[in-house]
């Protein structure tokens, strides 16, 4: 699994796809653009079908099929005709008017927005019978100032598709213009954005609408309300953007220069879009969704056609941090994911309706590194050095301080109500007395000390701790310098479960406290081992490379994961067999941590966090693949090749092979 995959089926032929429809059933792709022509591509990869001859203008053609799929429309604003095309391409049909929009409504049914006459600056909206050749108006509309009718990315208006309402942009504002029964005439003010609106897209069902303006603001509206649903950051318009949802409503399309933007309205609310990028500079036009939302396909203005999967799995990525995000933990609900930085601890929502991330105050400005959640409560642990340890409700209630925590150069974190028990360690000290362990019984709030040092240090970060975790029995086992201990919390005796003088240790243990994973390295050896905390039985995982710095078990003890210091992030069973590879980071790993639920593997790199879907891993990883299963694998997701070019400065080129069409849906995992 990648961060962002390549397009599936690339044609490069000069194809003007700038509007680009699926038919119903998704077995055919209708293109319209400036060149005055339709091209119709079948599923199979088959021959495409070309209507030429037609009108054209600086504008890009619009085109649609009828729900049973036997005829297709097409449009262009300026155009006075509106053409019907058989399955064959043979034009069976024509009605006297311009649209700047359609709207197919039924087998016979259409609505358009266009020139109430040729020329004139005032708007209608009329409905159609195709086989009648007739139609009735229903509404005249005039424009605000700055809606440009004739410049594309400069009319910002939509249907409902229940012919309730259009909708269209005023300067700032999102105005709904009622078009029938008592609102009729009627316009009312739906939002405002921060600066003008350039697109508006309706859901299919009417209940909602995505508008956006110049600087890439992006909205999400219910239609009977004037408060926004979402809000998300689009890039900035170009003028062939198009804003479109998919069949279901849950998905957003948005075009730019880089590539096709989708949102996942399900998703958390912080995730970035999901890019879809494909070879080329020129800009992209609209995006077109297949009906049953396995793909979505656009074209660049250079004349190419592009089509992804979206079956495809891909990681939510979640920027807010400005500085590096250093650990990570979800709550016991899986409903939010906890973060540690430079800039403080934040809380991000990860259900479409939880809201925006926020920052975990504290009363005063902190920093911290660690951060745990217990396996039952919501609580969290947040450790602030030099600020103290606090116990933190993702609801907003206040934090509690535990009071017997020295505000000192805290580190890193443990928290298990079912044992009673908070553990924070400390990384670094200039005396030996403060380089310890604390550990608060949540009951009564008592405090012990786990000495780490017993003697002056020459170093401040001597036995320091940078892992911990409580183990079903009440023992503490700790990561750091030294390598991995597990300790009883009563006595203060500890024992080494890996490491030696000059190893570091790293160590994450399962939710239940039953199993966990423990690492410990120098420059030159590298030991990782899966424990029983129970019975002491010690597995070695030889299968993640010797590079790693991170680690995390799920919550059943099943399942491992890893960061590698070169950004890769692996996951797979804790009995050792190959881990499937999440490649995507581009720095060194700082934390891993699995949801309860088992939905997310979370992975911090820099200022960014990737909240992967969990591989099948009961299917191989795809580099283990033999040579040619792979080859074929390979080849079966996209048509691009990159193959040797002595011409290229990079020493390679993208070939692109035949279109493979897109009645087949790749499958990412063998």
């Amino acid at each position: 699994m990648t961060a962002g995959l390549p397009a599936s089926a690339v044609m490069t032929d000069i194809v003007h796809c700038l509007r680009p429809a699926f038919s119903p059933d998704g077995r055919r792709l209708a293109c319209g653009g400036w060149q005055g022509e339709v091209t119709v591509f079948p599923d199979d990869g088959g021959e495409p079908l070309e209507i030429t001859g037609l009108p054209r203008v600086q504008d890009s053609r619009g085109v649609s099929f009828v729900p049973g799929n036997d005829r297709l429309l097409t449009w262009l604003d300026g155009d006075p005709t509106i053409r019907v095309f058989s399955a064959v391409g043979e034009q069976i049909g024509s009605l006297p008017g311009e649209a700047t929009d359609l709207l197919v409504i039924d087998e016979d049914t259409i609505a358009t927005f266009g020139a109430s006459v040729p020329g004139d600056t005032e708007r209608a909206v009329r409905v159609w019978s195709l086989t009648g050749h007739s139609s009735r108006l229903v509404a005249r509309w005039h424009p605000p100032s700055g809606f440009q009718a004739r410049i594309e990315g400069l009319r910002p208006a939509a249907l409902d598709p229940r012919l309730r309402y259009l909708a269209a942009g005023a300067g700032t504002e999102v105005r709904l213009v009622g078009l029938g029964g008592e609102e009729a005439g009627r316009e009312m003010r739906l939002g405002t954005h921060q600066a003008n609106v350039r697109e508006i897209a309706f859901t299919r069902d009417g209940s909602r609408l995505a508008s956006v303006d110049d600087e890439g603001g992006l909205r999400v509206w219910p239609v009977g309300s004037g408060e926004s649903l979402r809000s998300l950051d689009a890039q900035v318009p170009t003028r062939l953007s198009r804003l479109a949802f998919d069949a279901s409503s849950s998905r957003l399309g948005w075009a730019s220069d880089s590539g096709a933007l989708v949102w996942s309205l399900a998703d958390p609310p912080d995730a970035t879009p999901r890019l879809l990028r494909g070879p080329g500079e020129e800009p992209f036009g609209a995006v077109a969704f297949e009906p049953e939302g396995r793909w979505a396909a656009a074209g660049r203005i250079s004349g190419s056609l592009y089509m992804w999967s979206l079956a495809s799995p891909y990681p939510r990525v979640l920027q807010g941090h400005t500085q590096a995000a250093l650990d990570l933990a979800f709550t016991a609900d899986s409903r939010f994911l906890a973060s540690c930085g430079l800039e403080g601890a934040r809380l991000w929502p990860l259900s479409p309706d939880g809201g925006h991330e926020r920052l975990v105050s504290l009363g005063e400005e902190y920093w911290c590194v660690g951060i745990a959640a217990d396996a039952t409560s919501q609580t969290l642990l947040v450790a602030a050095p030099e600020l103290g340890a606090f116990l933190v409700q993702p609801d907003g209630t206040t934090p509690h301080k535990l009071q017997g925590v020295p505000p000192t150069t805290l580190y890193s974190t443990a928290l298990d109500t079912r044992a009673g028990l908070a553990a924070v360690g400390v990384s670094a000290a200039f005396a030996a007395k403060e380089m310890a362990i604390h550990v608060v019984d949540l009951g009564s709030g008592a405090t012990r000390t786990l000495q780490l040092l017993d003697h002056e240090s020459v170093s401040i970060y001597e036995s320091n701790v940078c892992s911990l975790g409580i183990a079903a029995d009440g023992s503490l086992i700790s990561g750091g310098d030294g390598g991995v201990y597990r300790w009883n919390a009563a006595s203060g005796e500890r024992t080494r479960v890996c490491g030696g003088d000059g190893l570091w240790g790293e160590m994450a243990a399962s939710r239940s406290g039953r199993n966990m994973i423990a690492g410990c390295w120098d420059d030159k050896d590298h030991e990782l081992l899966v424990v029983d905390l129970v019975t002491g039985a010690e597995r070695r995982i030889t299968s993640h490379g010797e590079a790693v710095t991170v680690m995390a078990m799920d919550a059943t003890g099943e399942r491992i994961a890893t960061g590698d210091k070169g950004g890769a992030v692996r996951v797979g069973w804790a009995t050792g067999e190959e881990p499937h590879l999440l490649l995507g980071h581009r720095d060194g790993v700082t934390d891993v941590e699995f949801s309860p639920d088992g939905r997310w593997l979370a992975s911090s790199a820099g200022t960014e966090i990737f909240l992967w879907p969990l591989p099948d891993l009961s299917k191989p990883p795809l580099h283990a693949l033999p040579h040619d299963e792979l080859l074929a694998k390979l080849h079966s997701l996209t048509n691009l090749r990159v193959v040797r070019d002595p011409s290229s400065s990079t020493g390679w080129t993208i070939e692109v092979g035949p279109f493979p069409g897109w009645a087949e849906v790749p499958e990412w995992n063998p």
